[in-house]
């Protein structure tokens, strides 16, 4: 997945954590980091911060005027977006935020409204992908990948994890 975003994978594997932290799934966290990083992509925000305001709406059941803010602060129009899906006036959203009336599924429709063939964000990722920047973040998650793979093949021929304790211990004795 990694490999075909604009993100590196430490990025992406971060903020599927914060998200499962906040007690999604690992289904809806992954469902959640498309979505997450499509809005990232197009935006220039930070794929973490944007997690972490969407994972504390998920923890909460609903949505706080600081997580809109924090949404705000990382380039997501978040009040078009829930204004738009929620059909009221945009100058609405924050009175209905403190009153605890935007709930997390709201948010989750606003966000798979706004990335969803036709959407605002739509194909974020791929878009930014294609980019000198994302494509430099591609080649690297790919070499990543296959220096862990050749990493990997190192070691079982060598079978460095059976060495490399026997070569401590003999430097222990040694000591």
């Amino acid at each position: 997945f990694s490999a075909q975003t604009p993100f590196q994978l430490g990025d992406l594997a971060r903020a599927q954590n914060t998200l499962q932290g906040f007690s999604l799934s690992a289904d809806e966290a992954f469902e959640s980091i498309s979505m997450i990083g499509d809005i990232a992509a197009v935006t220039g925000g930070d794929i973490q911060e944007i997690s972490i305001a969407f994972g504390q709406a998920a923890a909460e059941g609903r949505l706080m005027t600081q997580d809109i803010r924090q949404l705000i602060n990382q380039g997501v129009p978040a009040v078009q977006l829930l204004a738009d899906t929620m059909g009221v006036a945009t100058s609405e959203v924050f009175d209905l935020a403190s009153q605890g009336e935007i709930s997390f599924e709201i948010l989750q429709q606003a966000f798979r409204e706004a990335t969803r063939e036709g959407g605002m964000f739509a194909n974020g990722m791929q878009q930014q992908a294609g980019t000198i920047s994302g494509l430099f973040s591609t080649l690297k998650d790919n070499v990543s990948i296959a220096l862990a793979e050749l990493g990997e093949t190192i070691v079982e021929t060598l079978s460095l994890r059976e060495v490399i304790p026997a070569f401590t211990k003999r430097i222990q004795q040694m000591v």
